[in-house]
């Protein structure tokens, strides 16, 4: 199975890049702006999953059904794997629960952490309408993260979920003062462009117009875990989309 193109709602070509296929697991590179699994109120809405396994039927596999592992936000790019197999579905979902399988972020957010490194232990609780809260009443979570580049107003983490909760680290991040820098429903914000970033100097009107980034700051960048078929470790890794790569090197540019 190569890679393979589609078109998204607005009519825009797209690659799905994979990664790795065996006969049990399959990792993809999902761009952002596409949803992993059907929609609950809209089942026909394009998804990750069916897009694939139309894919492999295409191809005559064999064996063309995939097992949900986990999930990443429509505006997240990077790295999701399946299942090929109910066995290897059902190991993996036994990893994922005891913390056996590591899941590796790329976030850009706003603000400057003192610390280059720390933890954020808060419980996660469903709010309503599709966000969460930190709140008592909400199950344990816990995320972990490492500064890897500090800006004048925005920095880039590397970000390890420890648990598995809807919008953990946007949530997390956001309870300790550093939320993405572009997120609309816990930021705000929903994109960013040069005049957002380039503090002094003149400013340019296209500057006010042209967009960097118009979708979440983050990006799944690295999987690792024990593949018994192979009886080794094994890593993943991607690196991010070219809207990505732009909001660093504008921050790189014009917020030092």
């Amino acid at each position: 199975m190569q890679n393979f193109t589609y078109r998204d709602e607005n009519k825009q070509k797209n690659i799905i890049e994979i990664i790795h296929l065996d006969d049990a697991i399959l990792i993809v590179n999902k761009p952002a702006g596409l949803l992993v699994i059907p929609d609950h109120w809209n089942p026909d809405a394009l998804n990750l999953i069916d897009l694939l396994q139309k894919q492999l039927k295409k191809n005559e596999a064999s064996n063309t059904e995939l097992f949900v592992v986990h999930r990443i936000d429509k505006e997240t790019s990077g790295l999701v794997m399946f299942a090929r197999t109910s066995e290897f579905h059902r190991f993996l979902n036994d990893e994922f629960e005891n913390n056996r399988i590591k899941k590796s972020y790329l976030a850009i957010v706003g603000g400057v952490p003192i610390e280059n490194k720390g933890k954020i232990e808060a419980p996660i609780l469903y709010s309503g309408k599709g966000r969460v809260s930190i709140h008592p009443d909400g199950k344990p979570s816990a995320t972990e993260f490492v500064v890897l580049e500090r800006y004048k107003h925005f920095s880039l983490l590397q970000v390890h979920p420890l648990t598995g909760r809807t919008h953990q680290i946007r949530v997390h991040l956001k309870s300790i003062g550093y939320q993405l820098a572009i997120d609309p429903m816990y930021s705000n914000r929903s994109e960013l462009n040069i005049f957002d970033i380039k503090w002094g100097g003149r400013r340019r009107k296209e500057e006010y117009e042209t967009s960097l980034m118009s979708r979440l700051s983050l990006h799944a960048w690295r999987l690792e875990f024990y593949h018994p078929e192979l009886e080794k470790l094994v890593q993943f890794e991607i690196e991010p989309p070219k809207d990505f790569r732009a909001l660093l090197k504008a921050l790189k540019k014009w917020d030092r």
